[in-house]
């Protein structure tokens, strides 16, 4: 379950590849250079959020890997926050997530430009089950049919032992998930739901003025902080009618079991949907390994230094990665149901573009495909969360970016849900209603009845 879990997160890097023809394009034409790997400022992120912090998440502290400079009880912590880590993960429903992943990457990896796509399932699947947490009715029934479980503790569960089984940072490893709920200074909330999003979902809370200067710097602030400034966050406004954002972010990077040497790195020619291009390749053998075949797709693993992989599957000449997508074949190998798949030993001589790509999604038409509807609309319920009227789901969006080069791979993600109302209360429409004129008037009783009946045509007397 383990391996499935972190696939998850990498998913879309092995269907984007194979259309890799530049680096990947934030929208607007924004290109991500590599340099935001590190130019980003912690202190400063931290300082944008600060004065909006309402209730700060306390994530698990992550013992450092026992390589033999650390003590006896700090290896034994490790090891045991490992156990805690795989007890989780196999607390998992497998299908269920299996099943979302699948239809969600059909949803979004596919389309007909040519470009590509990078796309985080984990974060779209604890982001829409806090989204659950705050709906009711036909609303928390469409979002809890897509995640395939049939209660809301169900999902809080799948959400929590997906967190807690990902979750590291030890060394060799880092995959960190954080969650957090923006809300509005100006409405009311009910306690229980943010409880639960506090306590289940480990999510910060924040208020303050939506589309304000000052709250949207504190949003893209954490945001930033989070995705380690891999992700381009300038774009990111609340709107001032918004009643909640909830906001959801991965940062995952590994070092390769076996790092690529950077002298056995060339240029090679890549064909991609736009023509061709020459890029650098990274080159090695793999004396022991193994590539799968199956219907119109080959595919061979790249091992972790945390005992993962990045799945690498190259569409048969003449066939796309939408086609690949499109079979099950795919699916069932990073489940671990091999059956009808070809598994042939060999040397494997690898040979990989180093690749940058990154994409932001709308997902709400997605989602509406997938079922999700009522969210969008009038129909929207939102009472676990508030008495605010007329409260829907204005926006949906995802970004997330995966580099590899010859050490390992980093990727992160944001998923970004903002509900806002349709009417801002407190602000109406002022109407004048002077009676200075003739006019009627009814007087009725309690259940409608009219008493009197009236016209004043005369003040004079």
């Amino acid at each position: 379950m383990k391996k499935f879990v972190a696939a998850a997160i990498v998913l879309a890097v092995m269907l984007s590849f194979a259309a890799c023809r530049e680096k990947g394009v934030i929208p607007a034409g924004k290109t991500v250079t590599p340099g935001t790997l590190s130019q980003y400022d912690p202190k400063k992120c931290r300082a944008s959020y600060a004065d909006r912090l309402v209730a700060q998440a306390v994530y698990p502290v992550s013992p450092q890997y026992p390589d033999g400079t650390v003590t006896d009880k700090e290896a034994e912590e490790w090891v045991k926050f490992r156990k805690n880590r795989m007890d989780a993960a196999s607390a998992i429903d497998s299908s269920a997530l299996g099943s979302f992943v699948k239809k969600t990457v059909r949803e979004y990896l596919t389309s007909d430009d040519g470009g590509n796509r990078v796309y985080s399932p984990v974060s779209l699947e604890i982001a829409l089950s806090m989204l659950a947490e705050i709906t009711d009715g036909q609303t928390r029934a469409q979002i809890l049919s897509l995640l395939g479980a049939d209660s809301i503790e169900n999902a809080r569960r799948q959400a929590v032992s997906i967190w807690d089984g990902t979750y590291r940072d030890d060394g060799i490893g880092t995959t960190v998930l954080a969650d957090s709920l923006w809300l509005n200074d100006g409405l009311m909330y009910k306690k229980p739901v943010l409880d639960i999003l506090a306590d289940s979902y480990r999510a910060s809370s924040f208020s303050g003025k939506p589309g304000s200067t000052e709250y949207d710097s504190a949003l893209r602030g954490w945001l930033t902080e989070q995705t380690r400034g891999m992700l381009d966050t300038s774009g990111v406004k609340l709107d001032p009618r918004t009643v909640i954002a909830l906001a959801q972010t991965v940062y995952y990077k590994v070092s390769w079991e076996n790092i690529f040497r950077e002298t056995d790195t060339g240029k090679r020619d890549f064909e991609g949907t736009k023509g061709r291009v020459s890029v650098d390749f990274m080159n090695r053998e793999i004396e022991n390994g193994s590539v799968y075949f199956g219907d119109g797709w080959q595919a061979t693993r790249l091992d972790t230094s945390d005992g993962g992989a990045m799945w690498l599957i190259l569409p048969d000449k003449g066939r796309s990665t939408a086609d690949v997508i499109a079979s099950d074949g795919m699916f069932d190998l990073i489940s671990g149901n091999k059956n009808g798949i070809e598994n042939r030993r060999a040397k494997v001589r690898l040979s990989v573009p180093k690749f940058d790509v990154s994409s932001q999604t709308d997902l709400i038409q997605g989602l509406i495909n997938l079922g999700v509807t009522d969210a969008f609309g009038s129909s929207a319920d939102f009472s676990p969360l508030t008495d605010v009227p007329n409260v829907f789901v204005s926006e949906a969006k995802q970004a997330a970016r995966v580099v590899i080069d010859e050490k390992g791979c980093t990727g992160a993600a944001y998923t970004l849900i903002v509900a806002t109302y349709k009417e801002c209360p407190g602000e109406k429409e002022t109407i004048d209603f002077i009676l200075d004129r003739q006019f009627v008037f009814i007087v009725t009783s309690d259940n409608g009845i009219p008493l009197f009946v009236g016209a004043v045509n005369d003040l004079t007397a």
